[in-house]
């Protein structure tokens, strides 16, 4: 998603001066939204060249290598190519970005299991998980609301579409640490939504209730559906889901509506 903001509000540079480096001025703009690039090319196609000035573009493609949209948190691979981008050229030069049709792209993520570790131990994450409260028996008491810790999270990326998450459970009422483990494979159901395979749970080094694993099945189907990007105006759907070795492959399509709620924001 922040991927996709900063490809939008990049769209301002892009329609610069007509054929003056008008490639390197996409990147500059692209560079401006991340924390760092290692290595980022943009190519701009448009025939004629004069279409820039109307607010077209034919096409744009973008291949970019070790980017951080922010600190410690990097993509090794990130590919874009768009079909034909139609733009306000009046809302433009107001500073804001009005799809006169609908933006459409194809897109190849590539994160590294090295790299979604260190993501995991940043303090955007350990911050998110300290707000948090978990649950794992029946709140008799009050206390037990937040009576859990989650610390330590990793993630190990297997063969055969399988990813393992383990991180360390911390009762803070017996102050007892409970190894939890979680392996899984994935498959996409329709595009839209990330499927557990026989999903397998481990706490304290015990098999957890079949219940609990039941209960986080349904959660992560109603949690992770591209189906709720809809409402904000963005269509996405995975067209790649694959581990391999140490790398997590994404490939998808996305769809914007000129009245996304993204372009505002």
């Amino acid at each position: 998603m922040e991927l996709i903001t900063i490809l939008l509000s990049s769209l301002l540079a892009i329609v610069s001066p007509v054929g003056f480096l008008v490639d390197q001025a996409a990147a500059d703009a692209i560079r401006g939204q991340l924390y760092d690039a290692e290595e980022l090319q943009v190519r701009v196609d448009n025939a004629p060249n004069f279409q820039l000035l109307r607010g077209k573009v034919d096409k744009v493609r973008i291949a970019g290598r070790g980017l951080y949209p922010r600190p410690q948190m990097r993509v090794a691979v990130l590919d874009i190519e768009t079909d034909s981008i139609s733009l306000d050229l009046g809302d433009l030069q107001q500073g804001d970005i009005t799809l006169k049709d609908p933006l459409q792209a194809a897109v190849h993520i590539v994160l590294d299991e090295a790299d979604l570790n260190g993501f995991l131990q940043s303090s955007a994450v350990t911050d998110f998980i300290e707000d948090q409260s978990f649950e794992y028996s029946n709140p008799v008491q009050e206390r037990d609301a937040s009576r859990y810790v989650i610390s330590n999270p990793a993630i190990d990326l297997l063969e055969g579409d399988r990813i393992r998450l383990q991180a360390d459970l911390e009762d803070q009422v017996l102050d007892e640490d409970l190894a939890v483990v979680l392996e899984s494979g994935f498959a996409v159901i329709e595009g839209r939504q990330l499927q557990l395979i026989t999903p397998q749970v481990m706490i304290g080094g015990e098999t957890a209730p079949s219940q609990l694993v039941e209960k986080l099945t349904k959660g992560f189907l109603e949690t992770f559906t591209l189906n709720r990007l809809e409402s904000s105006g963005l269509t996405a759907r995975v067209l790649e889901f694959g581990v391999d070795g140490e790398k997590l492959n994404l490939a998808f399509f996305v769809r914007v509506e000129p009245s996304s709620t993204l372009l505002s924001d």
